[in-house]
This record gives C-alpha cells, sequence and structure tokens, in this order.
C-alpha cells in the first residue's frame, strides 16, 4: 500500500461534500481510502472519509465517490490516501476534494 499526503494539519475544520478522482493513461483499475487524523499517518489510526471506497477505471471521466461516510474534518486533522486495491496501475492519478468551512 502506497499512501499519499492530500492536506496538511487543516487549518480550518471543513466538511467534505464530495471527492472525483481519475487517473491514466489508459484503462486503470485503482482504489484508494480516504483517511483523515491529528497524528501519525497510519491506516490503523485513521478515520475512513469513505468506508467502502469506488474504484477509479477511466482516465477522461472523473469517478465520484458517493455516499461519504466520516465528512466533518476538524482543524489541526491531515487528510491522506492509501491505494487498497491496484489492478491495473496508472502513471497518473488525481484526486479533487470539495468541501466546505465549518
Amino acid at each position: 500500500n502506497h499512501q499519499v499526503a492530500i492536506a496538511t494539519k487543516l487549518e480550518k475544520a471543513i466538511t467534505v461534500t464530495a471527492i472525483y478522482t481519475v487517473g491514466g493513461p489508459s484503462t486503470i483499475s485503482l482504489t484508494a481510502t480516504y483517511y483523515y487524523n491529528d497524528s501519525l499517518w497510519t491506516d490503523a489510526s485513521g478515520t475512513k472519509i469513505k468506508t467502502t471506497p469506488d474504484a477509479t477505471t477511466d482516465e477522461r471521466v472523473p469517478t465520484a465517490q458517493g455516499a461519504l461516510n466520516n465528512v466533518s474534518i476538524p482543524a489541526g486533522n491531515s487528510i491522506w490516501l492509501t491505494f487498497t486495491a491496484v489492478t491495473t496501475a496508472s502513471n497518473k492519478f488525481i484526486v479533487k476534494i470539495e468541501y466546505t468551512y465549518q
């Protein structure tokens, strides 16, 4: 599993409203799990933003990570992802997180 930091130590609390992903350069199949926590970036201590993530399978059409579970992220927390399944590898993976301030 590879971990990637998305945001470190948020200055303000946020509410995640959507997560979109896209990868490529061709047919891919990657599943990333999104976490947050105020200490170490370890999956065991992190809170999953979505408990059952959707696979990203296209390089042009974004995959919406629907039905997010834990969307209120306090200030001082970091957000990261871990690739939990890689069926077909990719040389790019783009994440867009939409949010509002609390």
